[in-house]
């Protein structure tokens, strides 16, 4: 009896050991299958998704083209830029195109004047094409004189004129003049980003939901004629709102891979450096005050020229942050996507002409990268990311309170003092007007002198004050019937900036904080880089008079003709 029970024991153990070691046996089996296998179920899986997403992308054009057509064109132009991505990324185009620059700029040495003689070729064919299609409209050409004056402007209040990098400085105007007549005259074009500002228009509009939830009424109030909804309740909280998308953009790491390949295609077209041709484009979509952080571990290595252009791009660009806030006010949001695109490539020509490169830069294209590396968790980057920029949002508010009611009263004293001598009609704005009048006539804004000087004042109370209050100023000059459009459109470009007084206490803080080494340098050019983030929004608006030859009027996002009137 005992001896059977041992038998059966041992019948059991034996049992457990081979089935210990046929599971180990099979866990190892399996083990090695999924290492075998596991590089590839992440390429599996996106093209899992490549396929349903286009196979839903066909269906849903089969079923309605026009309304599928945005996505569509979307999806084309992110393959365009994959597929880009994919041959300048290769080995043999870079040994081919190493080997070509390389002949190209010897030969370029050998024969100074061919390059220059195909730029000014290719610059006559612009402005060939640009009087041919002006013909039947001869006034925009008016635009060019401004043109050239600024860029005259610029070279002899260089910091050293006789350094400045014509090759750097004609190829950013070139291109920036290219990619004009690519947004505001090629047909495509503008139907793109007419499709593009009208998504991130719906993109926004969402805010509206939450701040609804938030705050009520007050943020929604009841369709009454004359009840405007409260600025800081609705605009305002937009920009909580896309801090956060911007934000995850950021974790995400999609923000800083199209910054690092914009490098390339910069130096390519134009000739500037990484730091430059990064920050120029970060600042359109972050905006003067998150701009810097792209670029921060290198903020104390620049040049003072590289300091100079990221100053510059600093005080032309808008961030999107702000994007809404300046439609809700009543500009056109096609303008302010291409006037944002277009201040990236006009800013570095501008910084170039006033302050020229003397030093050799240290940061080179193969040691500059972007980290994307985030120690937050990606709740706590979507609520991080909106809780910082309530104070932005309450100091937007106060800031406007305080100037609106300073130059309400200052227009009253000049009111009194023209009044007290029998002259009516004298304002504080006006003297930005006159100020400002020869920069607006020249501009474009020829057809009305009235008009001129309301365009002027627009221009000196963004420079003077911000752009806030110069945007409110045109909404109520478009609600009123004041300006042509014309004038609307190169308004809403030249005040697309955050070139301002203001903004240059701003930067000093930013740029100081994060690199104090530098802010010494900052604080003697901060000027002059105004100067030249100013002028760079004006060319952008001169070159759109000269090329928009039917600019459409949008009318304010507040606007509504079916209100409600309260009998009285």
């Amino acid at each position: 009896m005992v001896l059977n029970k041992k038998v059966h024991q041992n019948k059991e153990k034996n049992l457990i050991s081979v089935t210990k070691s046929s599971l180990e046996h099979n866990a190892n089996f399996y083990q090695r299958i999924y290492q075998k296998i596991c590089p590839f179920i992440g390429p599996a899986a996106i093209v899992a998704f490549l396929l349903v997403y286009h196979g839903y992308l066909i269906a849903a054009g089969i079923h309605n083209y026009q309304k599928a057509s945005p996505l569509i064109y979307v999806t084309l132009f992110f393959w365009l830029c994959f597929v880009i991505n994919f041959i300048v990324g290769t080995k043999n185009f870079k040994v081919v195109y190493a080997d070509f620059a390389g002949k190209l700029n010897d030969f370029a040495k050998r024969r100074a004047f061919v390059p220059i003689t195909f730029k000014l070729a290719f610059a006559g064919a612009l402005f060939a094409y640009t009087i041919v299609e002006s013909l039947s409209e001869p006034t925009r050409l008016t635009g060019f004189g401004g043109y050239v004056f600024f860029v005259i402007f610029m070279v002899v209040f260089s910091n050293r004129p006789r350094k400045i990098n014509w090759n750097i400085v004609t190829s950013a105007l070139i291109f920036h003049y290219c990619l004009a007549l690519i947004v505001l005259k090629w047909p495509t074009g503008r139907w793109f980003f007419d499709q593009l500002s009208q998504l991130i228009i719906g993109l926004l509009e969402y805010a509206q939901v939450g701040a609804k939830f938030v705050f009520g009424f007050i943020a929604g109030p009841p369709n009454i004629c004359d009840l405007a909804p409260v600025f800081i309740f609705t605009s305002l909280q937009t920009l909580i709102y896309f801090s956060a998308v911007v934000a995850l953009l950021f974790y995400f790491g999609i923000i800083q891979i199209a910054l690092k390949k914009s490098t390339w295609f910069m130096k390519v077209l134009i000739g500037t450096t990484p730091v430059e041709s990064v920050y120029s484009w970060a600042c359109t979509f972050l905006g003067q005050t998150e701009a810097p952080l792209v670029i921060k571990p290198y903020l104390e290595k620049l040049t003072d020229s590289e300091l100079f252009a990221v100053l510059t791009s600093g005080f032309s660009c808008t961030g999107g942050t702000v994007f809404a806030a300046y439609v809700a006010l009543g500009a056109c949001p096609e303008s302010i996507l291409t006037a944002s695109i277009l201040s990236a490539p006009m800013s570095l020509a501008c910084s170039k002409l006033m302050y020229p490169e003397e030093q050799e830069t240290i940061i080179k294209e193969e040691d500059f990268e972007l980290d994307h590396e985030n120690e937050k968790g990606f709740f706590d980057t979507l609520c991080s990311a909106g809780v910082a920029l309530v104070p932005t949002v309450f100091a937007i508010g106060a800031t406007l309170v305080v100037v609106m009611s300073l130059l309400a009263l200052l227009d009253q004293i000049f009111f009194y003092i023209g009044d007290l001598i029998g002259y009516d009609g004298w304002s504080f704005q006006m003297l930005f007007g006159y100020a400002f009048f020869p920069l607006a006539y020249i501009m474009g804004i020829t057809n009305n002198s009235n008009q001129t000087l309301l365009v002027a004042q627009l221009m000196g109370s963004k420079t003077a004050v911000n752009e806030f209050v110069a945007y409110d100023k045109l909404g109520q000059l478009q609600k009123e019937g004041k300006l042509d459009p014309k004038s609307v459109l190169v308004a809403t470009y030249a005040l697309c900036g955050f070139s301002n007084f203001g903004s240059m206490g701003i930067q000093m803080e930013v740029i100081g904080g994060l690199a104090p080494g530098r802010k010494t340098v900052a604080s003697k050019v901060m000027l002059r880089a105004l100067c030249a983030g100013a002028i760079a929004c004006f060319m952008n608006a001169t070159v759109a008079g000269i090329l928009i030859s039917d600019p459409v009027v949008c009318n304010s996002a507040n606007s509504n003709s079916t209100c409600f009137r309260i009998p009285s």
